[in-house]
């Protein structure tokens, strides 16, 4: 029920959102719409509806993660506070690096939308004057144009592929680590008699949740 009134909640925000940005356009001067062109405005409506499905698909699950890593490291703290440290420096770890390619990512990202609305502007436009075109003999023309515009939001889709090859990666790496890290002092403090084999189980498996969630 709750999920439900979340979705509910963003889905009544969306639309407020939209209205409000429409009523914003509509108030901005001519020379934004000179400056940024039909294709700059379309990505950055387009921008918005992936806040508002990000919103209304993410919001409760982010609540019940955010919730949930509380607890979750607690129970390390007091089964190893050297195991919690593995799990928490991992995690800073990937934050930082993520972080400071945010800039970068954000930037192809709003190009890429850029990139996709000039596409679909240009194949509207060419469907809705296709007896000028057929009349002009212009089709392999504008079929070139088209042709060129989708080569371009293909590229700025690969480099955003490439980003998130590469964070994939480091995940993969840094966890990959701490993992390793983990059973190592894990069985040394089995071997050592502060934990015992279902301990050692348990604190591992609130560590994997720890770095998941987070």
């Amino acid at each position: 029920v709750r999920g439900v009134a979340v979705v509910r909640l963003c889905a009544r925000l969306g639309e407020q959102w939209t209205g409000n940005v429409l009523a914003h356009l509509s108030r901005l001067p001519l020379a934004f719409f000179e400056r940024h062109g039909p294709a700059g405005v379309v990505a950055r409506l387009a921008s918005l509806r992936q806040i508002q499905r990000t919103a209304a698909s993410g919001a409760l699950e982010g609540l019940v993660d955010g919730l949930l890593v509380v607890p979750l490291l607690g129970l390390m703290l007091l089964y190893s506070p050297g195991l919690a440290g593995v799990a928490v420096l991992a995690v800073v770890l990937y934050a930082v690096v993520r972080l400071s390619a945010a800039k970068s990512q954000h930037m192809q990202r709003e190009r890429q939308w850029v990139a996709d609305a000039r596409q679909q502007a240009y194949l509207l436009e060419t469907l809705q004057g296709m007896q000028g075109v057929k009349v002009a003999g212009a089709e392999s023309r504008r079929r070139d144009g088209h042709d060129l515009l989708r080569w371009e939001a293909a590229q700025y889709e690969a480099r955003l592929a490439h980003f998130d090859v590469a964070f994939r990666g480091t995940r993969q790496l840094l966890f990959g680590l701490a993992r390793i890290a983990s059973i190592w002092i894990a069985a040394t403090r089995v071997l050592d008699g502060a934990l015992t084999a279902g301990m050692l189980i348990a604190v591992l498996a609130y560590g994997e949740l720890f770095m998941a969630r987070m």
